[in-house]
């Protein structure tokens, strides 16, 4: 693995970091199949961002730019809720959704969230990363931010 860095985005002054990490979280969820919000690109993602509650997170490489890109919802009632997470499909299998996860885990302790979850596309890929379903919720799946860091 390369050397990579994370970086928190700004979607009010969006550059063109944020505009490729919006573009890869459009491609690789809403893209997949017919959501009931859809966008048509990272733009209109980005318009739809809520600066007071929403935080956009990108992993880079020295070698590839752009890997990974999650947008995360921080501080409700203790929960941190990860609600879009994508992997460019290059670059899959080499760690870099694991490590941002961590990020965003490592983030969630220092805002003072104590839970995280999220509404999985691939179930699989992150009950490995420590994520678990929850009793009668079957929609959420659920994980400690100290069990992911």
């Amino acid at each position: 693995m390369s050397n990579y860095a994370f970086e928190i985005l700004d979607f009010q002054d969006p550059d063109a970091l944020a505009n490729a990490a919006a573009d890869l979280i459009v491609r690789e969820i809403y893209g997949r199949f017919d959501q009931p919000i859809s966008y048509t690109d990272g733009k209109d993602y980005i318009r739809e961002a809520d600066p007071e509650i929403d935080t956009h997170y990108a992993l880079t490489t020295t070698d590839t730019g752009l890997v990974a890109a999650a947008g995360v919802l921080h501080g409700i009632d203790g929960l941190t809720e990860v609600c879009d997470f994508a992997v460019d499909p290059a670059n899959r299998g080499q760690g870099y959704g694991r490590n941002l996860m961590r990020h965003i885990a490592e983030h969630s302790l220092e805002q003072g969230d104590t839970v995280m979850s999220l509404v999985p596309l691939e179930p699989f890929y992150f009950s490995n990363l420590g994520f678990a379903y929850d009793g009668e919720d079957h929609l959420h799946m659920y994980a400690d931010p100290l069990d992911l860091i």
